[in-house]
Formats: structure tokens, C-alpha cells, sequence
């Protein structure tokens, strides 16, 4: 028997084949079921059995039952539907509470790098994003790229100069943070966000990293700890890592 990725099979023809292959008749299920799987109703069916179904079912189901009834659903891993995922709207989005955190990009060169990491900032209701220097700024087909649409969500500001937008932070009552290699760094897993003060971090460029004169003006630096032999991570994924792991953190 094909399994459900393998064609369009109903749920009914699904439960029917498993159960009548070794000879037990099934009873007219196709009334419990149709070809629409994103329903949870319909993923689903409740069926009489007898022993003899018991003892040789088989397939893609998972079984639960108690007299005089016994209650099949799909047991194979299945993709959630958009619907499912409850994707917020842009209006919804710009409502919502945001996780207390502004990204700030130092001199970010590449245009798929800054996408992404608006990108990153939309999947974590960040407040907020900085592009400072000679990073580029939206709207751009490059930036639309990676962000998919996320430069629309995220709120964004560019300053001429990284400087700039450490101190302003920092007079907005901002804990900023580099992301860099430094030899006052705290590792990731060892950093604690402030409990009562949002958090900037500043992700600097390709090739140079965060602006030395940068470094002098921030409060403190996190470093992502690593085992390999180049010691250095895209920026897109760093801020990725950071991102998440301050995210979950700041929900406990």
C-alpha cells in the first residue's frame, strides 16, 4: 500500500486497504472522511472492530480504542499548512508586544546577509533594526531575496555612522552589545540578558568585524563559542544563533 505522501489517497481508501488486505470487511467509513488533510477532523476516523481487525491491522495509523469503537489517525510525520503555522498579517505583526531587542549592522556589505537577518528579526518579534555605514538598505530585489517580505514587518532605521547609533541607544536607556571575538567577551551560553533593560547587540562587517572605535563605546561583548578550526561564522548565522538563544532566555 502507497503511503500518504505517495498519492492522493482519501483517508478512507488509507484505513480500507490496511484493514482489508488480511480480510476483515471494513464497514463504510468514507462518511468519516475526505481528501482534505488539513483539518484535524479529517485526519482521522472511528470505525467498529472486532477482534480478528485487532490482532492484524496494520499501516500508516496509530491506534486507540475501547469498546465498541476503535479510533485510527495518521502516525506518519506530516508539514504544517500556512493556516496552521498562524502566520500573523503586517498589521497584526506591528501590534504585537516585541521581544525587547534592536539588531545594529556595522558596515554589513552583503545584501543577502542583510535580508536575512531581517528575516531573523521578523521570525523573533524583535523591535527593531539599525543599518548603519555602507550597509544597504531596503527596498531592494538583493534584500527582498533572503528577507522575503520581512523588511515590511520589521521596523528599521539607517544611520550614517555605527557611533551613532551606539550612543543613541545608550541615551535611550539601551544595554549594547557587540557580537564579536574579544578578549573580555562572555560566551553565549554563559550571557544573561538584563532583566529590566532592552538589549542592542551590534553585528559587524564580513571581513573586518565590529568597528574598534565601536568596541570602546558598547557595554560589553558576547562571543559564540566554537570548536572548529576557522573560528568565524556568517554574520546572517550569528545573528540567527544570538537571536534565539536570547530569545529563549528572555522567555524563562
Amino acid at each position: 500500500m502507497q503511503s500518504i505522501v505517495d498519492g492522493p489517497w482519501s483517508i478512507a481508501f488509507l484505513i480500507d486497504n490496511s484493514i482489508s488486505a488480511p480480510g476483515y470487511t471494513p464497514p463504510h467509513i468514507s462518511r468519516f472522511a475526505n481528501d482534505n488533510f488539513g483539518r484535524a477532523s479529517n485526519r482521522a476516523a472511528a470505525l467498529p472492530y472486532g477482534n480478528q481487525f485487532l490482532a492484524t491491522c496494520y499501516g500508516p495509523w496509530t491506534i486507540d480504542y475501547g469498546p465498541p469503537t476503535i479510533f485510527l489517525s495518521l502516525r506518519s510525520m506530516r508539514k504544517l499548512t500556512m493556516d496552521e503555522l498562524g502566520r500573523k498579517t503586517i498589521h497584526q505583526f506591528k501590534a504585537a508586544d516585541k521581544t525587547p531587542l534592536v539588531l545594529v549592522l556595522d558596515n554589513v556589505r552583503s545584501m543577502h546577509n542583510v535580508g536575512s537577518v531581517f528575516r531573523t528579526a521578523d521570525a523573533f518579534l524583535l523591535q527593531g533594526m539599525v543599518l548603519c555605514g555602507y550597509t544597504p538598505t531596503p527596498p531592494h530585489r538583493d534584500i527582498h531575496k533572503t528577507a522575503l517580505g520581512a523588511t515590511e514587518t520589521v521596523d528599521w532605521q539607517y544611520l550614517p555612522t555605527t557611533l551613532d547609533a551606539v550612543q543613541q541607544l545608550q541615551a535611550a536607556g539601551y544595554a549594547v552589545m557587540a557580537v564579536e571575538q574579544a578578549a573580555q567577551s562572555v560566551m553565549l551560553d554563559a550571557f544573561t540578558p538584563p532583566a529590566n533593560q532592552p538589549l542592542a547587540l551590534v553585528f559587524g562587517n564580513e571581513v573586518s568585524g565590529v568597528d574598534a572605535a565601536v568596541m570602546q563605546l558598547v557595554n560589553g561583548c558576547i562571543e559564540i563559542p566554537q570548536s572548529g578550526m576557522k573560528h568565524s561564522l556568517n554574520i546572517s548565522v550569528s545573528a540567527g544563533i544570538v537571536v534565539w538563544d536570547i530569545f529563549v532566555k528572555l522567555k524563562k
